[in-house]
Parts: structure tokens; C-alpha cells; sequence
């Protein structure tokens, strides 16, 4: 519960755990501009854009209070999302996973996840071994 004591305890684990926003931010960007973009044309079901809007920013609030729950959690869910683009992947190999599809859902939270993961591991490392490791 609440956020984590060790959550930024390095300058590097600082920097992993801002750098891992802006595959999150990136992410959102893109589901509100579809979402909105769909809704202000008229297209009332481009509110369905908002709930994956919604779910991004939670694993965003929660990765950044917890770094290592949220970078689990979301290589979690991305590694469930990555399914049916792989399935779809060896159906179809020209375009393979670097399908737009795959781009948007799969690879910003797969970016965020390592980031958070790796500043929760290194944010819970001793003090002494940051500094030996020349970080």
C-alpha cells in the first residue's frame, strides 16, 4: 500500500522512473487523439479509445509509486497483449510485428515496464553498490 520508501532512492533510478513516462505519455497521447479525434468528427464510438487512455494512466500512477510492482505489472500486461499480435504476426509475416497495432499497444508498455522494472531492482540495490557500479 501507498508508495514505495525505496522509489527513487538513486539519481539513476530517478532517471529510469522519468524516462519511463514517456513511452506511457506517448501511449496516451495517441489513444486520447483517436479517442477525441473520433468523437469530434462525429463517430460517438471513438470512446472506447478512453478506457485503454484510462488503464494506461493507471499502470502510470502505479508505476510510479511502486517502480518494481508497476514495471511487472506492466510487462504483464503486455506481454498478454503481445498474443494475438504474435498469433497475427505468423499468420500474415510481411507485416510481421511491426504492425502499426503492435507499435501503439504492445511496445510503449513493453519500453515503460523494463524502465520501471529496472529502477525498482536498482532503487532497492545497497547505497555502496550503485556507487561501485559507477552510476
Amino acid at each position: 500500500r501507498g508508495r514505495d520508501p525505496h522509489a527513487g532512492a538513486s539519481p539513476p533510478a530517478r532517471r529510469l522512473r522519468s524516462a519511463g513516462l514517456i513511452p506511457l505519455a506517448a501511449q496516451l497521447a495517441i489513444y486520447l487523439l483517436f479517442g477525441f479525434g473520433e468523437m469530434l468528427s462525429g463517430d460517438l464510438s471513438g470512446a472506447a479509445h478512453l478506457l485503454p487512455a484510462t488503464v494506461t494512466v493507471l499502470f502510470g500512477v502505479l508505476a510510479w509509486r511502486r517502480p518494481l510492482d508497476g514495471g511487472i505489472a506492466l510487462l504483464a500486461s503486455a506481454a498478454l497483449s503481445a498474443i494475438p499480435h504474435i498469433r497475427n504476426g505468423l499468420a500474415t509475416p510481411e507485416e510481421g510485428l511491426l504492425s502499426p497495432a503492435f507499435l501503439i499497444i504492445v511496445a510503449p508498455q513493453l519500453l515503460a515496464g523494463a524502465l520501471f522494472l529496472a529502477a525498482g531492482l536498482l532503487s532497492r540495490r545497497p547505497a555502496g553498490t550503485a556507487a561501485a557500479a559507477g552510476m
